[in-house]
């Protein structure tokens, strides 16, 4: 058949594999354009020994050599696949077909006497696995429903123990809830807002680390603290836990101020735009410092980087921490 007549068969077998057609190909399938996109080919893809593009024509003549070799016969309607529902691997029978013949079997054996009686136990025997898996595959749908059910029934148990315990109050949860709104009422005046599933977890957490009276303790104080001590909110309780603690005799617990701090004018009153330069630059340099490097290498481009600056009259470019070191004054 050549390159493309077998090019071709294998594209048939493809076809009729693929569309389950038994073996007849019907005759639109076979037709040269058909059987090329089947091929993935393009117009260009097969020439004839003169390299002119007539693909329809090669794939026609390709189609005739199989015809001729007999692995395909042409009847009026369909393309016939000789051998093809020879070859086909037989398709695995279910496991109720399987048992209801292997019972037609062991009838027939028992019928014949005991002459095959070992023979018959033997196939008894088979005949119970078939038996057990059918069986088993029902147990099986069937333990799995009453799984389900102990599931629910763990599920809707669990959600009743978690409901009477917030009706009666008796979790730790709930009543240290009522205790910090309780005192968040006495303090403000006004009741408590819940900020919902951060206040939820903030105090989940406090619960897991601390004592319902530590935990009192530093709420009341956070309620009548001004400033960065004060607090409204639970989930700002568990933010500024560390903050509450009780300070040490003799040393102030004051926050440091942010490096972003906008300068204000000396001597207040409007900055004229030569101020607000300055107060630009300072807040760049506040913003930028890296202060002196600890490695050598580092250190030395440090030093050079901004005696440069100086060098070239840009002093308010360079690093506070350098400007300190060197005795430098803007």
């Amino acid at each position: 058949m050549g390159f493309w007549g077998t090019a071709v068969f294998d594209a048939l077998c493809d076809i009729c594999a693929e569309r389950d057609f038994g073996g007849a190909v019907p005759k639109e399938y076979a037709e040269p354009a058909f059987l090329m996109r089947q091929m993935n080919l393009r117009p260009h893809d097969s020439r004839d020994e003169k390299g002119q593009e007539n693909g329809a024509e090669i794939i026609a003549r390709a189609l005739q050599a199989v015809i001729a070799s007999g692995l395909v016969v042409e009847n009026e309607c369909f393309f016939l696949i000789d051998g093809w529902a020879r070859r086909q691997p037989k398709v695995p029978k279910k496991s109720t077909e399987r048992v209801r013949k292997h019972r037609k079997t062991l009838k027939k054996t028992a019928e014949k006497g005991n002459e095959n009686e070992t023979h018959m136990k033997r196939n008894e025997t088979r005949f119970a696995k078939f038996q057990d898996v059918s069986e088993t595959h029902e147990t099986h749908n069937e333990k799995e429903k009453e799984s389900e059910k102990e599931k629910e029934k763990k599920k809707l148990n669990k959600s009743k123990k978690s409901t009477v315990a917030i009706a009666t109050g008796k979790s730790r949860f709930s009543d240290l809830t009522a205790s910090l709104t309780a005192a968040f009422e006495g303090e403000r005046q006004t009741a408590y807002l819940f900020q919902g599933a951060k206040d939820g977890a903030a105090l989940k957490e406090l619960v897991g680390i601390a004592t319902d009276a530590e935990i009192m303790f530093r709420w009341t104080r956070g309620l009548k603290a001004t400033g960065w001590h004060q607090v409204n909110t639970l989930a700002q309780l568990r933010q500024k836990w560390n903050d509450l603690a009780t300070p040490v005799a003799g040393v102030t617990n004051t926050p440091p101020k942010p490096r972003n701090e906008a300068l204000t004018p000396v001597g207040g009153g409007v900055e004229t735009p030569e101020q607000f330069r300055k107060r630009q630059a300072e807040l760049k340099r506040r913003l930028t410092a890296q202060g002196e490097p600890l490695m050598p290498e580092l250190k030395e481009k440090w030093y050079a980087k901004n005696d440069a600056l100086v060098a070239a009259g840009r002093v308010e470019d360079c690093d506070p921490d350098y400007l300190y070191k060197k005795g430098i004054k803007l």
